[in-house]
């Protein structure tokens, strides 16, 4: 079963949810709510530099709880993420999927715009099913740090939504930089959920958050097995076994040592391409030197008579 089925709430009609969706884009920078996910080293040295807060990332699904007045009528709704666009512009009326809560009166205040992101998760033994809140906003969260939000909701919204409720609201656990190894090597592995990455957020959440997620290296370090190891080479230029595939320009990259798998060379442009197509025609495998491409993530095999290479793609 899932939240919508358990609470037993009834979709909000056609001409109401048009009305909360400007509503809820009027009462918060939405796009703020999305997450970017963590793929570059500037993304990374950035996270360094401010220090943000961290949080374990569940496998679930996302929602936002919003709370609203419309029309001198106080509404508590649940709407999917999903469908949800980063403007209220790109939204399709008939992809939105809106449902009204009821919850015991909280603070008046709060219904003058109030968004709660975050995710309906499952414990383990997929019977147990939670909210968990990863995000705060609207007028009177604005100016405050993501620790003072939560310490609000905690004190005038958690148990108001957890009176008489089947299934527990609660909110995310935040960690600083210094307490990564206690959460990635301790509290990953005593959760009882199913954990996917980790979550940055800034300070006041007055951006899009950042998403760290691999499923299998989570899964490693909750079952407390080694992570596998990832071989660094310091070298801009380094020799590489590269090996052929059944697809155009897809060549794998081996270590010429010990043969570990370094993944898939980058085909930049189509000199590139025809240079290693004509020389896979006779062979499977070769010894070719690859520069780093450090915008991409990935090794550019060196044509031997092509050396004017675009500094944009290595950049």
């Amino acid at each position: 079963m899932n939240i919508v089925s358990i609470l037993k709430l009834k979709t909000v009609e056609l001409n109401l949810q048009n009305k909360a969706l400007e509503k809820l884009y009027s009462s918060c920078v939405y796009a703020n709510t999305r997450y970017e996910m963590l793929k570059t080293n500037e993304q990374l040295a950035n996270i360094k530099e401010s220090k943000p807060y961290i949080s374990v990332q569940f496998q679930g699904i996302a929602y936002v709880i919003f709370f609203c007045t419309i029309e001198n009528t106080k509404y508590s709704l649940l709407i999917s993420k999903k469908e949800l666009k980063d403007t209220n512009s790109k939204n399709k009326s008939n992809e939105i999927k809106m449902f009204q809560m009821f919850v015991p009166y909280i603070d008046e205040k709060y219904y003058e715009g109030t968004v709660l992101d975050g995710k309906v998760i499952r414990n383990d033994n997929m019977k147990d099913l939670a909210f968990i809140v990863h995000g705060l906003y609207g007028k009177y969260f604005d100016e405050l740090t993501f620790e003072q939000k939560l310490e609000i909701f905690k004190k005038d919204i958690y148990s108001k939504l957890n009176r008489n409720s089947p299934i527990q609201f609660t909110a995310t656990k935040l960690y600083f930089h210094d307490q990564l190894p206690e959460l990635l090597f301790q509290k990953v592995h005593q959760s009882n959920k199913k954990v996917i990455g980790l979550m940055f957020f800034s300070k006041t959440l007055s951006e899009p958050y950042c998403v760290y997620t691999d499923e299998n290296e989570f899964m490693l370090l909750k079952e407390n097995k080694p992570l596998p190891i990832t071989k660094l080479y310091n070298n801009s230029m380094t020799e590489f076994l590269m090996k052929s595939s059944n697809t155009t320009d897809v060549y794998y990259l081996y270590d010429i040592n010990d043969n570990t798998d370094v993944g898939l060379a980058h085909i930049p442009d189509i000199e590139t391409s025809h240079y290693f197509a004509q020389i896979f025609k006779n062979e499977h495998t070769i010894k070719t030197k690859c520069l780093k491409s450090e915008k991409f993530n990935k090794w550019i095999p060196i044509c031997d008579d092509c050396y004017d290479y675009n500094l944009d793609l290595l950049l």
